[in-house]
């Protein structure tokens, strides 16, 4: 996790930098969704310094039923206080 975490900063992501800024500027509620165990989500997400961009990390395996299935992003919008 340490090593993926590390060589995600040695990249330069541009454009994901100016979506976060556009993001940001916009006051837009953010999520993280993924079905990657929470270590590696999070270990990923403080890799590129993004751990105060996201609102809430919501992780499949926490939820009803992963994705593919919308029980993610429903328990990310109910917990951005999101209607779906």
């Amino acid at each position: 996790r340490e090593m993926a975490a590390s060589s995600m900063l040695e990249r330069k992501m541009p454009g994901l930098d100016r979506l976060r800024e556009w993001v940001e500027e916009n006051k837009l509620p953010r999520a993280a969704v993924t079905n990657a165990p929470r270590l590696n989500a999070e270990a990923m997400i403080s890799g590129i310094h993004y751990q105060e961009f996201f609102d809430v990390v919501i992780i499949g395996d926490e939820c009803e039923r992963p994705k593919p299935d919308p029980s993610p992003y429903l328990t990310a919008c109910e917990d951005l206080g999101i209607p779906a």
